[in-house]
């Protein structure tokens, strides 16, 4: 019984004894071979040392491919036995700091073409996307020939031109071909760089489908923001939903078969010096533009990109009053719709019609100076004019065109003057102030 004690003991102190031997020997033979095999992928430069080799594992420190590609501690399992055996690699990748601007170097057609490598885990990747950090989470599996995703991404700022997301976090999952990614964020402004378009504090929740080898992707969500201003336009509490396809081949490109179609709670509309509310207005842009660098197309039709605004029930008198710069005041309401196209100075004024769906009383001071000059008033301006300053519409119509005039049309018949009339009135530099402001 001794001695088959003592043959036990000498077994595992030998047995140790040599798996101490190959902890000390094998950490000089995984560096050479290491080495040897990022040579061959292109990392001439790499650098990294090894920090312990077991039969189960390596663990490496301070891994750098090449500048801007830092993998941070990397553990590699199994262990070099059966990996020069040729078994199948799970990579872990803990605190990796990476530019993303590097990566058009070999890294990714290194590490999806090894044969080997069955498995990268990715833990608090730090990933650098121009002036913004982003953190990196998850997996990326490689035992099915194309790569699949399964990642989750946090972006405390992110600028996209010059949009400024907060609080972006992002699910990828799926193959390369095929990826899905469900994505919310916090943008506290939306500016377009060629004309007075913003959108304050809005919220996005998008589902993104994506071919990453061909670079196509389609994009759907919706917006919610606090407010929004296109040219002369205030809208509060808008929301929009899109549908968008496109690519990022030699440059971005989003197009839409539908025109985009905002929705809001209220708004107010810059008429002349005069502001206008709006009850639940709708916005629908439509056309081809380039805005901030990105191709865009909305809806079927090649023509310039234009936004029309919907309105309902506006209050007549706000209208009128800021159309004759305070003369005129009427009753009841006004529908139609305004049409802004991109100029030299972003979005424009372009055209508009505005009509009254009822009838309702109309007062002009000062109605003279709208028919002619009133130092030589002829006795049928006067009379026009007398019946003009208390007057009973049956129609009150506004359009708005490229003509720095809009035309105030009104018909109806004069309450103390029963004079029917039907008058057109230019009213002068509507376009021409709003395209100053």
């Amino acid at each position: 019984m001794r001695t088959l004690s003592l043959a036990v003991g000498c077994f595992l102190v030998g047995g140790a004894a040599v798996i101490g031997a190959f902890e000390v020997a094998c950490p000089s033979i995984v560096e050479r071979d290491l080495g040897a095999r990022l040579d061959a992928a292109g990392y001439s430069g790499a650098s990294f040392s090894v920090a312990r080799v077991t039969l189960d594992r390596i663990q490496l420190r301070d891994v750098t491919l090449a500048e801007g590609i830092s993998l941070g501690d990397v553990e590699v399992t199994p262990g070099p036995l059966a990996l020069w055996r040729g078994a199948e690699a799970t990579v872990t990748l803990t605190r990796p700091r990476v530019e993303l601007s590097a990566l058009h170097m070999p890294a990714a057609t290194a590490m999806s073409g090894h044969s080997q490598l069955r498995r990268v885990n990715i833990v608090d990747a730090d990933v650098g996307i121009g002036i913004d950090r982003v953190v990196v989470r998850g997996s990326i599996d490689l035992s099915r020939g194309e790569p699949r995703l399964d990642l989750v991404v946090n972006a405390p700022v992110l600028h996209v031109g010059s949009t400024v997301a907060r609080n972006m976090a992002a699910v990828i999952q799926g193959p390369v071909s095929a990826v899905h990614v469900v994505a919310s964020a916090r943008v506290d402004r939306i500016e377009t760089a060629s004309g007075p378009t913003t959108v304050d504090d809005a919220v996005v929740h998008a589902e993104i489908d994506a071919d990453l080898s061909r670079r196509t992707f389609a994009i759907r969500g919706l917006m919610v923001a606090r407010e929004a201003r296109v040219a002369r336009v205030t809208v509060h509490q808008p929301q929009l939903p899109f549908f968008l396809a496109g690519s990022a081949s030699n440059g971005l490109h989003l197009r839409s078969d539908a025109p985009l179609v905002l929705t809001a709670r209220t708004a107010t509309i810059a008429v002349g010096d005069a502001l206008i509310p709006l009850d639940t207005p709708v916005l629908t842009a439509r056309g081809m533009s380039v805005l901030g660098g990105v191709d865009l197309q909305l809806g079927s039709d090649d023509v310039p990109l234009s936004v029309s605004a919907t309105v309902h029930d506006v209050p007549l008198d706000n209208v009128i009053a800021a159309a004759t710069r305070g003369r005129a005041h009427a009753t009841g309401t006004i529908d139609g719709s305004l049409v802004f196209m991109r100029g030299a100075n972003g979005l424009e004024l372009r055209s508009g019609d505005l009509s009254t769906p009822t009838s309702g009383a109309l007062r002009i001071a000062g109605a003279a100076t709208l028919l002619g000059d009133p130092a030589q008033p002829f006795a049928v301006q006067a009379r026009l004019a007398a019946a003009l300053g208390d007057f009973v519409y049956s129609r009150i119509s506004l359009h708005v065109d490229r003509n720095p005039d809009a035309v105030l049309s009104i018909e109806g018949r004069g309450r103390k003057i029963p004079q029917a009339l039907l008058v057109d009135v230019n009213v002068r530099g509507l376009l021409a102030q709003n395209e100053k402001q």
